[in-house]
């Protein structure tokens, strides 16, 4: 499993504890550090468990070219992402590989408890419902997938290329993986909160919102980009690629608007 990681070494000791707690599934931990300035070599070296590997690399500016070094290093049939800020719950990765190997899917996610960073306790899940598997129209509608609790065969990552590291999508280069795995085959969803995420508030204020939506609208036009070099191997329906088209044209509306700094027009459909 991989645990991209930049300067928490205050948080990582928990996250490759909830890995090496995993029971019943044979495990690398691959923490793949960027450039950290602080403790987190220590916080690595201090496990003294040979299933805990630590791979340094320069700061890259984002979690897409740690997790794709892990990629490559991995050894095992699977690979399972771990933010190094999140935990996993007891059974996690067990009961994935279950539901895995009982289907043809190549991934699987979870969900999660959302957990309010400065507070205590939990502030409860992170989906209400889950649907039974992630088509690509759900999943170009909006992001079902946590990172934290994706389960993806390790040929198909090598197979979609990865993470995009391109510049701007230092957010949302996730979201980009997703859709490319989603158009290959339904993402297989295990509605139980078997992670534990962390939620920074201050990365949900409306000062970031145009970010966001810079890097979610990068991410799209990655997905058409990479979707162009699969032909004629994919195809995407009609249908797709009208959820997508509409889904772009509106999340290009919104942030034209918040660049203008105007609050939308009644009725104006911009959401």
């Amino acid at each position: 499993m991989v645990i991209p990681n930049h300067n928490r070494g205050d948080l990582l000791g928990s996250a490759i504890a909830s890995a090496l707690a995993q029971r019943g599934v044979e495990l690398e931990v691959l923490v793949c550090d960027d450039g950290s300035t602080d403790g987190s070599a220590g916080v690595v070296e201090a496990f003294d468990d040979p299933r805990v590997r630590w791979l340094p690399g320069a700061a890259s500016g984002g979690p897409a070219a740690p997790r794709n070094r892990g990629i490559a290093a991995a050894a095992g049939e699977w690979v399972a992402f771990l933010d190094s800020d999140d935990t996993w719950r007891e059974g996690k990765l067990e009961a994935q590989l279950r539901l895995l190997e009982s289907t043809s899917a190549s991934a699987c996610t979870t969900n999660a408890y959302r957990c309010l960073s400065g507070s205590a306790g939990q502030a409860g899940l992170m989906h209400d419902r889950l649907p039974a598997s992630i088509t690509l129209s759900q999943q170009l509608s909006l992001n079902w997938v946590i990172t934290s609790s994706m389960t993806v065969r390790t040929a198909e990552l090598h197979r979609v290329g990865g993470f995009p590291e391109a510049a701007g999508r230092t957010i949302f280069e996730d979201y980009a993986l997703w859709l490319r795995l989603a158009q290959r085959s339904p993402i297989a969803v295990l509605d139980a909160p078997l992670v534990d995420y962390r939620d920074d508030v201050s990365s949900s204020l409306r000062g970031l919102m145009a970010p966001e939506l810079r890097c979610t609208i990068n991410s799209f036009r990655d997905f058409g980009q990479w979707r162009r070099t699969q032909r004629p191997t994919l195809r995407t329906t009609p249908a797709e690629a009208l959820v997508m088209a509409r889904h772009l044209s509106r999340l290009v509306a919104v942030r034209d608007i918040l660049r203008r700094g105007l609050a939308p027009a009644p009725g104006s459909g911009a959401r």
